[in-house]
């Protein structure tokens, strides 16, 4: 449970990135996301950190980048749902630094 909450914000945002960079406008800016998964062991009261770079890939152009924070999950349909920080019950966007 820890394992998932954890990951599940800190994914938040890289998978918002990620969904980002490969719809066809954020693809013709060349946004690179490295690692584009994350997924850690954590024992309750140790500590974690990784580290996910952001860039820009393109040669020429220069581009701006907001990088947010939301809860995730999937509906019945394997659909992405997005919701605010703090909002749902398995949140742990209080863990998340950036």
């Amino acid at each position: 449970m820890f394992r998932n909450q954890f990951m599940s914000a800190l994914l938040c945002g890289a998978a918002f990135l990620a969904a980002a960079a490969y719809s066809p406008i954020a693809g013709a800016f060349g946004i690179g996301v490295q690692p584009s998964t994350v997924e850690m062991t954590i024992k309750p009261g140790d500590r974690q950190r990784q580290i996910v770079t952001v860039g820009n890939v393109h040669k020429s152009k220069t581009i701006s980048l907001t990088m947010g924070l939301a809860d995730w999950s999937l509906d019945e349909n394997v659909k992405l749902i997005l919701d605010a920080p703090g909002d749902t019950e398995r949140s742990a966007s209080e863990w998340v630094r950036y």
